[in-house]
């Protein structure tokens, strides 16, 4: 791998940045790194391995502790390269320090001017903007903005099999229309955010998810409309086949609009865990999608849905399709008694027990 390519990842630099301060062992290097990028543990070990076998840091094994240093060498092979444009920047260095020269007003940087700079990035780049940012990674903060940012609606539908019950997920990327739809339709791509699958591209195509769900290509009108049935395991029933719509549109202030309805069957299912039984997981793919349109890169997909940044999205989205649900009409004894079944059905641990059913 390349140096340019080693040091392309944010998550990479930042523990560079960390290792010029002095060694550090692999503990404190993840408490720093996960805290700041949201990252599980396997993903910062990931990184790690990568700047060791490429030379830009060695583990050196210090009493009972492994002590990670900085190699210095691969950075004057970035800095050789480099030298060769600083001719430019010293050109306009001079003309900046002249023009600061006549300036009567003195120029202060404050925590203002800094806040300031940070809000105008990011109204210019949004938190799934793939278009050009240069910003550090995603926080726990940007992904709970991006998760409030989405809108979430149950209404009722008629699909293939019958009556249904429709869970409706929109949400913004700033992303042109046509990569938001490869990034959804192109197998390469769907197992970086999604899963693997197997897939016949064409009207009336099979598709199969790798230890998930599988289905039929029943429209598609690129780049825009993509419908599916959906549906687990071996002798499926009619009832047994739920649908899931993609519309794809130009978003008001740039982008894309992004709805996804995942319509179902009303079934003992449903009943039990109300619309965040399929809302759940549809709420943590379309993060794991809009860090894919900008960028980042989900390691280790596993250890991403264990890490605790997910687990405490997971109650979170239970939570917000119980709103939904009462929205919806539903009683909020019912949609408070669904959401908490939810809740421990994707995190058993947590301190929300399952409600009862009686």
């Amino acid at each position: 791998m390349h140096a340019y390519d080693v040091l392309g990842s944010p998550v990479r630099r930042r523990i560079v940045e960390l290792l010029l301060d002095g060694g550090r062992t692999p503990g404190a290097i993840s408490d720093v790194i996960r805290r700041e990028f949201g990252i599980s543990q396997p993903a910062v070990s990931h990184h790690l391995r990568i700047l060791r076998d490429s030379g830009f840091t060695v583990a050196q094994a210090v009493g009972t502790c492994r002590l990670y240093t900085v190699n210095v060498e691969p950075l004057r092979e970035v800095d050789r390269w480099l030298e060769r444009f600083r001719r430019f920047w010293g050109q306009r260095l001079d003309v900046l320090t002249t023009e600061l020269a006549q300036t009567t007003e003195p120029v202060r940087i404050t925590d203002r001017t800094a806040t300031a700079s940070h809000e105008n990035t990011n109204n210019a780049v949004d938190h799934d903007s793939q278009l050009g940012t240069r910003r550090t990674g995603w926080t726990m903060t940007d992904i709970l903005d991006a998760f409030n940012a989405a809108q979430r609606e149950i209404s009722r539908s008629r699909i293939q099999s019958g009556d249904a019950w429709r869970v409706t997920l929109r949400r913004t990327y700033h992303a042109p229309i046509e990569d938001v739809w490869d990034a959804i339709t192109n197998p390469d791509r769907l197992r970086r955010w999604f899963l693997p699958v197997t897939v016949e591209p064409r009207l009336g195509g099979k598709f199969q998810l790798e230890g998930n769900a599988g289905g039929e290509i029943i429209g598609c009108e690129p780049p825009r409309l993509l419908r599916v049935t959906w549906a687990f395991g071996e002798n499926i029933t009619e009832k047994d086949i739920n649908e899931v719509e993609v519309r794809l549109s130009a978003a008001p202030d740039g982008g894309t609009l992004f709805e996804l309805s995942h319509s179902a069957p009303p079934n003992e299912h449903w009943d039990r865990f109300g619309p965040g039984a399929t809302g759940v997981g549809w709420d943590i793919a379309l993060i794991s999608l809009g860090l894919h349109l900008r960028g980042e890169v989900i390691e280790d997909p596993q250890a991403w849905e264990a890490s605790p940044e997910v687990r405490e999205l997971m109650l979170r989205s239970a939570t917000a399709w119980g709103t939904a649900h009462e929205a919806a009409g539903v009683p909020s004894e019912e949609a408070t008694r669904a959401a908490q079944n939810t809740a421990a059905f994707y995190v058993p641990d947590s301190a929300q027990s399952p409600a009862s059913d009686a």
